[in-house]
């Protein structure tokens, strides 16, 4: 666990991303409407992380125009609170659940999940094994069911109130429920 958190931390602060576009839509720059339980695109993009010795690559799985707390509300809905949670720089969370049963195949996964407030606005998720294998690289068998979860819980959404509390919660203690009655106004605006 310690090498995937290391490898992650580089990831975000000197990975850069080359985009492979996958339907249902069409990849977009710029959200020019945020959907409450839809998304715009979903994208796997690679990211290269150069180390002392190789280069890693990582897949993240993006929803686009969707509200950037989404993956891990889902994760939080059928699993409960993350294990971990990390802020790399402003605007930039990831919460991580290690060891759960996420496709209710017998098998642990470890997921960390975004939360983000940039445009272009989405919400992004990468899976990997109980042997820190990246369940979205092209070879994995469960890529496409993994998609599929996270496609249909967007989808099947009724707000994330419960989750944005804990995570208002830990990332800004001391005026939490005002970044709460916000964002229920702002997604209670959304069609």
């Amino acid at each position: 666990m310690t090498r995937l958190f290391y490898l992650f931390c580089i990831l975000i602060t000197i990975g850069c991303s080359s985009g492979k576009l996958n339907e249902p839509g069409k990849y977009t720059k710029k959200c020019t409407k945020i959907y409450k339980n839809d998304f715009s695109a979903y994208n796997i993009e690679d990211y290269r992380v150069a180390t002392a010795r190789d280069t890693v690559i990582i897949n993240q799985l993006k929803f686009f125009c969707v509200g950037g707390a989404s993956t891990g509300n889902i994760i939080f809905d059928d699993f409960g609170k993350w294990a971990y949670h990390y802020e790399l720089e402003k605007n930039n969370r990831t919460l991580v659940w290690h060891n759960i049963d996420l496709l209710s195949d017998g098998n642990k996964y470890s997921v960390y999940t975004s939360v983000y407030d940039v445009q272009p606005l989405y919400t992004s998720v990468m899976v990997f094994d109980g042997e820190e294998n990246d369940m979205l690289s092209s070879n994995s068998n469960v890529k496409e069911k993994i998609i599929l979860y996270f496609s249909e819980k967007i989808r099947n959404s009724d707000g994330y109130t419960a989750f944005l509390k804990e995570v208002f919660m830990t990332f800004y203690p001391d005026n939490w429920e005002e970044y709460l009655k916000k964002n229920i106004k702002y997604r209670n605006s959304l069609r």
